[in-house]
């Protein structure tokens, strides 16, 4: 890898995007956003993604795999779905 940090909300979507390179396991488009960014920070790097919560839900755990391969889990916040809900 050779960047220092990535921060983003990578994208959503019933979609699998073709990238041999960094999605040779075929994943979601929103894994797929997260394993690439993983691939692409240099060792020590920090990458801070929002996702959703089939990242850490999926019953396929290929995806998590992977990503615990490339790098260690700092932290992780999941809201529960009425937390907004009082929000103006």
């Amino acid at each position: 890898g050779g960047v220092d940090a990535v921060v983003g909300n990578v994208p959503f979507g019933d979609i699998r995007l073709h990238d041999p390179l960094h999605n040779a396991g075929n994943h979601s488009i929103h894994n797929h956003f997260i394993i690439k960014s993983l691939h692409l920070t240099r060792p020590g790097g920090l990458v801070a993604v929002l996702t959703s919560r089939y990242t850490l839900d999926a019953t396929n755990p290929a995806a998590r795999r992977e990503m615990q391969a490339l790098g260690d889990l700092v932290g992780a916040v999941i809201t529960v779905p009425a937390y907004f809900d009082d929000a103006q």
